[in-house]
């Protein structure tokens, strides 16, 4: 082992003429760093994104929702939601949902209007939890509130009139004439989420009883339980106390394709990025069988002297290690370092290029997430390894396997 770590050693600082071999590892373990680096800021970058939209939307639409056929409701004191509360460890949130469509101006525009109960839901319910209130307050009879991106997009004020059109008119001897009702704007919120601060509008649940026809029903109840990933589980436990007349859905089934998009599209990255250290390993193959080349007469020498073939195979291994520890390390550094300061950089660029780097338009949320998984470094580090180090085998074993007598013929 002393013999192999010396010649290990000896072959890692190159001598003049050896320039070439020596440019071809540095390069090779800076591509090493490069793509190490790389995944772990993607792969932050992709959790983070993942995470953030996810929590959002289960925040606005539940883990859960009990729902109720076409023109009917359900009572916010209905006994089956206090099953579901003992039995799934739930928060229940009735709620009424409803489309309408913003009349201001001559401009319409769809919205998405919420009637709730604020008095208990602003305690309980977490978009409600996470929602930060812009300017105002929480509307009171009569009253709307809306979303931040809205406020923008029409210039709106406080206690400006609102006037919503109802999905369903009047109908009468001469048609059906559409129905409206006037509220008041009374504060505007923002959850860091385009979709949300554009087109929803919230209000008083008696208020949206009336508008859309419930009388003191609800039309759906969200269902928050301590573990969103157990909803499926949830659900089969509770479809045998479910009433009829009501049906449940998880998050999984409304919103599961958008989460089966991000996970794909998460080890899409994984895959491309590790060429990056793929390419790199290729080198460290290239510039290791120059190396043995450059030394067929010194490792003959060392054969004849008595240097076993195990023993030159390890001193090889032992190089190609040191490139992927060097290279691995270093890009995990560099990683850690670009994903702790990953807001800081991503402002700098966008200053030094003047453009918007990350469009809250196209990516619904306000601000670059991140989200470092150590499992995920621990992986990427161990996977870079694992490559460079079976980039280095054939090159050790061939070195390992010269002839001697053909060696020092040609010396």
């Amino acid at each position: 082992m002393n013999l192999s770590w010396t010649i290990a050693k000896r072959y890692m600082k190159p001598r003049q003429g050896e320039r070439m071999i020596s440019v071809i590892g540095n390069i090779s373990r800076l591509g090493i760093t490069i793509g190490v680096a790389a995944l772990i800021v993607v792969m932050s970058v992709m959790n983070g994104f993942r995470t953030e939209l996810l929590k959002s939307l289960l925040s606005y639409n539940g883990h859960l929702e009990i729902l109720t056929p076409m023109k009917s409701g359900i009572s916010p004191e209905d006994p089956f939601l206090k099953v579901v509360q003992e039995r799934a460890n739930a928060i229940t949130v009735p709620v009424v949902a409803g489309e309408a469509v913003l009349s201001l101006e001559g401009q319409a525009k769809g919205m998405f209007l919420r009637g709730l109960d604020f008095g208990k839901d602003a305690k309980s319910y977490p978009f409600l939890k996470d929602m930060q209130v812009v300017s105002g307050e929480y509307p009171q009879p009569g009253e709307v509130m809306v979303g931040a991106e809205a406020r923008r997009a029409f210039g709106l004020q406080l206690g400006q009139s609102l006037k919503f059109i109802a999905p369903e008119g009047n109908s009468t001897p001469f048609g059906l004439i559409p129905r409206t009702r006037s509220f008041k704007i009374s504060g505007f919120f923002t959850v860091h989420m385009t979709d949300y601060d554009t087109s929803v509008a919230l209000v008083n649940r008696e208020d949206a009883q009336k508008f859309l026809r419930l009388g003191t029903q609800v039309n759906r109840v969200e269902v928050f339980i301590p573990d969103p990933e157990k909803a499926p589980e949830v659900m089969e436990a509770l479809k045998p106390h479910t009433p009829p007349g009501l049906y449940l859905v998880n998050w999984r089934q409304t919103q599961g394709p958008m989460a089966t998009a991000l996970e794909v599209e998460r080890n899409v990255m994984f895959v491309i990025l590790s060429l990056i250290i793929l390419v790199a390993a290729f080198n460290i193959v290239s510039s290791m069988i120059m190396l043995v080349n450059d030394k067929v007469q010194e490792i003959a020498i060392l054969r004849t002297m008595g240097a076993t073939r195990q023993q030159i195979l390890t001193a090889f291994l032992m190089l190609g290690t040191s490139h992927s520890i060097i290279g691995s390390l270093g890009g995990c550094a560099l990683g850690l370092l670009i994903e702790h300061y990953l807001d800081e950089i991503h402002r700098f660029l966008e200053i030094v290029t003047g453009t918007k780097l990350f469009d809250a338009q196209v990516y619904f949320l306000s601000s670059l997430p991140s989200e470092l998984r150590m499992e995920d470094v621990i992986g990427i580090v161990t996977i870079s390894f694992l490559l460079t180090f079976l980039a280095s085998l054939y090159p050790a074993w061939r070195a390992a396997n010269l002839n001697p007598i053909e060696g020092l013929r040609h010396d």
